[in-house]
């Protein structure tokens, strides 16, 4: 039973390590949404009607790869956040298992001495 104690402890410390590692996914990803959504904020503080890369359509192409890019993140980060909650069931589960390994193995530890102290006691009394 120990032997699976320290079995169901690993198999919740992967799944706690597999938590941490998307929900660092995560805020990167948001910080890089968040950069985005800033550079968008700082050009159009600056725009003026008579800025060259407005009037030669880069401003346009620029929003537009802007915007492809905020798709393709808010994707990757709805994907990540699907990931984490299922990473979070797992934990859930790998951690009532450890719980219950952990448990079993008290229990069995305490059996196994109680036979000791009773075989210690009956060979005292022979």
């Amino acid at each position: 039973m120990a032997a699976l104690a320290r079995l169901a402890g690993l198999a919740s410390s992967a799944a706690e390590a597999r938590l941490a590692a998307l929900t660092r996914v995560a805020t990167e990803l948001r910080v890089r949404l968040a950069a985005l959504d800033d550079a968008r904020r700082t050009r159009a503080e600056e725009l003026e009607s008579a800025d060259a890369a407005l009037l030669a359509g880069a401003d346009l192409r620029w929003h537009r790869w802007i915007e492809g890019r905020r798709s393709a993140l808010n994707s990757e980060l709805a994907r990540t956040l699907t990931d984490i909650a299922r990473a979070q069931a797992a934990l859930r589960k790998s951690f009532g298992q450890r719980l219950a390994a952990e448990a079993l193995a008290e229990q069995e530890h305490k059996d196994r001495r109680r036979l000791q102290d009773r075989r210690a006691e009956r060979d005292q009394l022979s």
